[in-house]
């Protein structure tokens, strides 16, 4: 994750100050973000990697965060795109809803169509969710019609960018839109000038 992209999810944690957080896909974020949650606050991540897991797991600091071995149903992945489509992934998709509902979820794991699906039903209302990688053109076209919501994409193809949503909350109440729409306006029109030289 860029720092462009965690400097949204920081202000978006001191805004929100959830209690209950899901990630599908575990990693770098699961060591860093439970830091600035509230003295309280939980973390769950769902990993189908048992090897990735217990390489976070030894990292890990915090005994809030819990890192879940959760194996893909069925492989290779049946999807085009070799993400994982619900079938492939049903119990990863699903392990969650034991612990739900949540204020926050993280997606940046596999089958991450579905998750967003499962996220719009065991997120809270006011709730957020965060889809990693989302210049992938084929998880644009899965993205809900919330009316809060928020698209930053920029000149990578096969990953980076985010969208963040939640069906009661407006942006501007999570974090400094304007603002993030800006640097990373001025940072794809600077790989644009690059790319023309």
């Amino acid at each position: 994750m860029k720092f462009r992209e965690q400097e949204i999810l920081e202000e978006i944690f001191a805004s929100l100050q959830p209690q209950n957080c899901l990630e599908w896909g575990s990693g770098h974020s699961t060591l860093y973000f439970p830091k600035l949650l509230p003295p309280q606050a939980k973390w769950s991540a769902i990993e189908t990697d048992e090897v990735w897991r217990k390489r976070i797991v030894d990292l890990n600091q915090s005994d809030r965060v819990n890192i879940y071995h959760v194996p893909w149903n069925n492989y290779p992945f049946s999807d085009a795109e070799k993400d994982g489509s619900y079938e492939d992934l049903k119990d990863y998709i699903d392990y969650p809803i034991k612990f739900a509902p949540f204020d926050f979820i993280l997606i940046d794991g596999r089958a991450r169509r579905a998750c967003l699906k499962k996220a719009m039903d065991i997120v809270t209302e006011e709730g957020v969710i965060i889809l990693h990688d989302a210049n992938r053109k084929y998880y644009q076209a899965e993205l809900p019609a919330w009316q809060h919501q928020a698209l930053f994409t920029d000149f990578r193809r096969s990953a980076g960018g985010m969208w963040i949503g939640s069906k009661a909350t407006p942006m501007a109440q999570l974090f400094d839109v304007s603002s993030h729409q800006q640097k990373w306006e001025k940072l794809q029109n600077s790989f644009a000038k690059i790319l023309n030289l």
